[in-house]
């Protein structure tokens, strides 16, 4: 757990953002989706991302969740590729012949 007493400081980054706006940035574990927001709480929490607190919200530097994102820290895990059958295979193949009038060899 992370002390809050670490964060305290009488000066702000200038690129602090809300954690909502951080989601945004970055990618989440389905393709289209973006972060949540518990995700990064929890890295906030075990200190892989620093944060600042003005009452009840938290903010992080825009500079350190693209820092995150440049290392691949954000990057959702690669999911193997379903193997392709040869009927689907086929399938694929006769339904872009029909609809592109192509004949494949």
């Amino acid at each position: 757990m992370t002390d809050p007493s670490d964060h305290i400081s009488d000066e702000l980054p200038a690129d602090l953002i809300p954690l909502t706006e951080a989601c945004r940035l970055l990618p989440g574990a389905r393709a289209g989706k973006s972060m949540s927001i518990s995700a990064l709480w929890r890295w906030t929490e075990n200190g892989r991302l620093r944060y600042w607190r003005v009452g009840r919200l938290r903010f992080v530097r825009r500079a350190d969740v693209l820092a995150q994102l440049r290392r691949g820290r954000a990057l959702p895990p690669r999911l193997p590729p379903e193997p392709v059958t040869n009927r689907e295979h086929e399938r694929a193949v006769a339904e872009l012949e029909v609809k592109w009038g192509l004949t494949c060899g």
